[in-house]
């Protein structure tokens, strides 16, 4: 599978420079992005990410163009995960690379909607950009990254942010695979809950979002376990209670016998 494989070039380019390990995002949750600095999109028109997201919750994925693998791995997990959402949103991705140009994200914009139907492709959006505005954005995402002239590749984080309509860190989804009900749960809370339905907001309101993992987990799920045990424990109480009442019963309703 393309996710496993990708996996394993991961490792493989860990293993092969040790100094030059992938790293994980550094969470800042809450933090403001650069929504307003300048951008390119593939046709060449000059944008930001504000306009681009135009009020909505947004999928941001950091990466470059010219990636071997995981990059475009990621994006075909985002891809897959939202297939099936019904919300309003954006996808916009960044080149971290400044080498690249318009023409070398319409290559791969044309690679990604291929598989889309024209009402998902047209929320994805491929920029590319200065030096100055991808470190001011990778900063204030926790993006680290690293170009490593061995291999001509960089080293970066996985997964994607999600962002605000105002622009703020909403949630971290790192990895390659991403659950399409982690996704959706996180752009409804990304919208404040006034996007999706209720099923969304009442299972949102019965979610335990783990940060390191980026997914959510039920915690009524824990609820349900704690109240079975409680109860097997009660169970177990009133057995033993009864049991020794009947013993007790039984004992005294014995009677001795009597010595003429």
């Amino acid at each position: 599978m393309r996710w496993l494989a990708a996996l394993a070039w991961a490792w493989s380019m860990a293993a092969a420079a040790t100094d030059f390990a992938p790293t994980p995002f550094t969470q800042r949750l809450g933090a403001q992005v650069p929504v307003h600095a300048p951008f390119v999109l593939p046709s060449g028109v000059s944008t930001d990410m504000a306009s681009l997201m135009a009020g909505r919750p947004a999928i941001l994925v950091l990466g470059y163009y010219h990636c071997p693998m995981l990059c475009e791995t990621t994006m075909d997990g985002i891809l897959e995960s939202v297939r099936e959402t019904r919300l309003d949103y954006a996808i916009i991705a960044v080149g971290i690379d400044p080498a690249e140009g318009p023409a070398d994200a319409a290559r791969k914009l044309q690679r990604y909607t291929a598989t889309l139907d024209p009402h998902a492709a047209a929320r994805l959006h491929l920029l590319t950009g200065r030096q100055s505005d991808i470190d001011a954005l990778a900063r204030a995402v926790g993006f680290p990254y690293r170009y490593d002239p061995a291999t001509m590749q960089f080293g970066h984080p996985a997964g994607f942010v999600v962002l605000t309509p105002e622009g703020r860190i909403s949630r971290y989804m790192p990895g390659v695979r991403f659950s399409s009900r982690d996704v959706r749960l996180a752009l409804t809370e990304a919208a404040g809950g006034r996007v999706g339905g209720l099923a969304d907001r009442l299972l949102l309101f019965c979610a335990h979002y783990d940060p390191a993992t980026g997914r959510y987990s039920a915690a009524v799920m824990r609820l349900t376990q704690a109240a079975g045990a409680a109860v097997m424990m009660l169970t177990a109480a009133l057995v033993w209670r009864q049991r020794r009442r009947t013993r007790s019963g039984q004992s005294g309703g014995r009677r001795e016998p009597d010595h003429e």
